[in-house]
């Protein structure tokens, strides 16, 4: 595949890698983030095409890219471009710029379209092979970067009585035909022609006319042959006997006799005239000293080599040599213009030369994305350089030997994290970074462990690159956002835009495997909302779900603690709104959904907080854990149904239901014991003599301990909750808050047991008696 120019026979031996760059983007938020959306689809689609080459081919893949590949990267490149066009207007419209500031930023970003257009000229061809003619494509991107000769100068000649005599006339027609302006040129002939009083210059300038409209061009053949041919046939039958005519005109002295120009006095004109049109002749002849001694620059030298010398053979693998020649001679490259080294090392074929002048000149942005797309390719300049092995000058903590690629891709991604709404593009980045790269995960860690949870608004990138994705259909160009595309369930507008940055983190150490990030985070955030609580919001939702995401087992459970300690602390609607603050999916597993839909709707309301939208970590491990959880969410059900009167029962059944099935802890016991008296005071009787047996047992199991303790005392902490809990309700009787000691508090919770024991006598005797 002739896609990739050939080496020039001695090239220079290229850096390794550019030089390091601390001069800052001079790119915007909107160009970053509209490349960030198109670099991220193009590592996916890199990704894809590398596995399935490596399945057909083995581990070292495919090597150079199919063409219809390579179209795919043509397109990328094609995007990148786009997004450098669509700068161009915001740039002039900046009120903030002042004059000089956008005519340099219009021309950094002009600069930067330039090389790219090259590059996809050379390296990205729209057919994904390269082979055929590319003369005309050069001409394009020379007349596209610089318009000449100007419309300003050809309207100028035009309105002149006689533009023949203007010094500028041959000039301007000379420079149509070298740009390929064949139109123009042939506007200009017919002006001499038409209007010229002397015969002679008329039928000079009628047989270049001629030569003008028969000329073929290869745009106009669909295939090389066919051009080739043609060109052929155009050089037999009009260009030689067009030449030999006006040759022997020349040597013959016809211009002598003409009756305008004839003479001994106009000799000297006559001399001028014929010599310019020798120089017209001379360029449809492809005499290369002629073109290259009219072109005005390296560039137009080439393009116009392209379209006369060589229009049936130039192809991308014969451009090396002739850059070389031309610039080493007639036309040298400037090079304190970093894009005009950049684009002839581009053509010879240079990409070291290429990356190293785009850096030193201030285009980091175009650097990192080229390089980024031509390593696609497995050019050579791209190789990752071999391990070394560990020596004890060398130790293997030693900073490890990046690539080409690897290094530009940290060196940008080291400059953006200078913008802090930033954060998920450089991270992206890093992590784009060659499989063995440990520098740029490390960096990326770095970058995520350093920021805050809860910071200020970042670069909403879909927002920034919302017209990025429209213009290639057919092509996934949608990059990497913090949305992920799943609907968050039930999330409040607050909650949602004070946990987003959070999210946004999450999001991304998932898409980038960073687990242990990805914990840590959870981790902070959870103990973060719990100080929030401390100070007065309650944010328990939150909490927990980010514990359960980290797969913290402890703690879940210690918040699980904090909503029940709302019960004892406060009061029944301070724990219910806690509790409807926990996420759903925790609060009621599969096993009790045929009971939920039993429950009032009432019970049923959504949770404040859902684990839907993002992803979850170890989220089975702590199945157990989650029990505390359902018991929260039941006892909830518990008051609920035990508020609607003719609902009792199922209240009862569920209380009991929770003691018997050991989904309760331990300390509630006595608690829900308590709440089961008023139930055993009802007529006619809402707890089976069964389930009083049962009520019996729990009871027993609660204060057997404790009674053959001397002096007495709580062993396992059974009647703690309950003492609290009572100890709040004397106190909001009296008015006063006096803390007990704990022997008080335990006399006090053993005399409530015996309460329950006294109403589950009663009861256990009215069912008897019924039996």
């Amino acid at each position: 595949m002739a896609l990739i120019p050939a080496q020039s026979p001695a090239p220079p031996a290229p850096s390794p890698r550019p030089p390091r760059s601390t001069a800052p983007l001079k790119e915007s938020r909107r160009l970053i983030a509209d490349a960030y959306t198109i670099f991220a689809s193009l590592q996916r689609i890199v990704a894809q095409y590398e596995q399935s080459a490596q399945s057909l081919f083995g581990v070292a893949g495919g090597g150079v890219p199919p063409p219809e590949q390579v179209q795919y990267y043509a397109r990328v490149c094609r995007l990148y471009s786009d997004a450098l066009v669509k700068q161009l207007p915001l740039i002039k419209n900046d009120s903030a710029l002042s004059a000089s500031a956008k005519s340099k930023s219009l021309a950094h970003h002009a600069a930067m379209h330039n090389v790219l257009a090259l590059a996809e000229i050379l390296y990205f061809p729209t057919d994904g092979r390269g082979e055929g003619l590319v003369a005309e494509e050069l001409l394009d991107w020379v007349n596209t970067i610089d318009r000449a000769p100007s419309t300003e100068e050809g309207n100028e000649l035009l309105s002149l009585a006689s533009p023949w005599d203007s010094p500028a006339f041959f000039p301007y027609l000379t420079r149509c035909l070298i740009r390929g302006h064949l139109s123009s040129a042939s506007a200009l002939l017919s002006l001499l022609v038409n209007q010229h009083p002397s015969p002679y210059l008329q039928s000079l300038a009628s047989d270049l006319v001629g030569l003008i409209e028969t000329c073929p061009r290869s745009t106009a053949y669909r295939t090389e042959n066919a051009f080739a041919s043609a060109m052929r046939s155009w050089k037999s039958t009009h260009l030689l006997p067009t030449s030999r005519r006006i040759e022997a005109g020349f040597d013959g002295g016809q211009g002598s006799d003409d009756p305008v120009l004839g003479g001994p006095d106009n000799e000297d004109e006559l001399l001028t005239y014929e010599q310019s049109f020798r120089s017209l002749l001379a360029i449809f002849s492809g005499s290369e000293d002629d073109v290259l001694e009219a072109s005005s620059d390296w560039r137009e030298a080439l393009s116009a080599f392209g379209l006369w010398v060589a229009p049936t053979s130039l192809h991308r693998t014969d451009l090396p040599a002739i850059v070389s020649r031309i610039t080493s001679s007639l036309h040298p490259v400037d090079q304190s213009l970093s894009d005009e080294v950049a684009q002839s090392r581009l053509l010879e074929g240079d990409v070291s030369g290429v990356i190293k002048s785009l850096v030193e000149g201030g285009f980091g942005w175009l650097a990192t994305h080229l390089a980024d797309l031509l390593s696609h390719l497995h050019l050579q300049a791209f190789d990752l350089p071999p391990p070394r092995p560990a020596t004890a000058s060398a130790p293997e903590d030693e900073e490890e030997e990046l690539g080409l690629r690897d290094h530009l891709l940290i060196d940008y991604a080291d400059r953006l994290t200078v913008d802090p709404g930033l954060w998920r593009v450089s991270c992206e980045y890093y992590a784009s970074c060659s499989a063995g790269v440990k520098k740029g995960r490390e960096r990326a860690r770095e970058l995520i462990g350093g920021l805050e949870l809860e910071g200020p608004g970042d670069v909403d990138l879909q927002g920034e690159a919302k017209d990025v994705g429209k213009e290639a259909e057919g092509m996934d160009v949608e990059g990497s956002t913090p949305d992920g595309g799943e609907e968050k369930e039930n999330v409040p507008a607050s909650t949602s835009k004070r946990s987003k940055r959070v999210d946004e983190l999450l999001l991304v150490c998932s898409a980038l495997d960073l687990d242990d990030e990805f914990v840590d985070i959870c981790q902070r955030y959870s103990d973060k909302v719990v100080e929030d609580q401390k100070r007065g919001e309650k944010r328990f939702g939150e909490a927990v779900a980010y514990a359960v995401r980290a797969g913290d087992g402890r703690r879940v459970a210690r918040i699980a603690e904090m909503v029940g300690e709302e019960y004892v602390n406060k009061d029944q609607s301070a724990f219910v709104k806690a509790v409807d603050s926990l996420p759903t999916s925790l609060l009621r597993p599969a096993s009790f959904a045929n009971d939920d839909a039993e429950l009032p709707s009432t019970l049923n309301s959504p949770s404040a907080f859902s684990l839907s939208h993002l992803p979850s970590h170890t989220f089975d491990s702590l199945r157990p854990i989650l029990s505390h959880l359902s018991f929260l969410a039941r006892y909830r059900d518990f008051m609920a149904l035990y508020a609607v009167p003719n609902q009792r029962r199922e209240a009862a059944e569920l209380l009991v239901l929770l003691l018997t099935s050991g989904i309760a802890p331990r300390k509630w016991w006595p608690v829900m014991l308590l709440d089961s008296v008023p139930l055993l005071e009802t007529s006619p009787p809402l707890i089976t003599l069964a389930e009083t047996f049962e009520l019996l047992r729990i009871l027993e199991d609660i204060l057997a301990p404790i009674a053959s303790s001397s002096p007495l005392s709580d062993v396992f902490g059974s009647l703690d909750l309950l003492g609290r809990l009572t100890e709040q309700g004397k106190q909001e009787k009296a008015g006063k808050k006096k803390e007990e000691d704990e022997a008080e508090r335990l006399k006090r919770a053993v005399g409530q047991m015996e309460v329950v024991r006294g109403a589950l006598a009663r009861h256990l005797a009215v069912c008897s008696c019924l039996e």
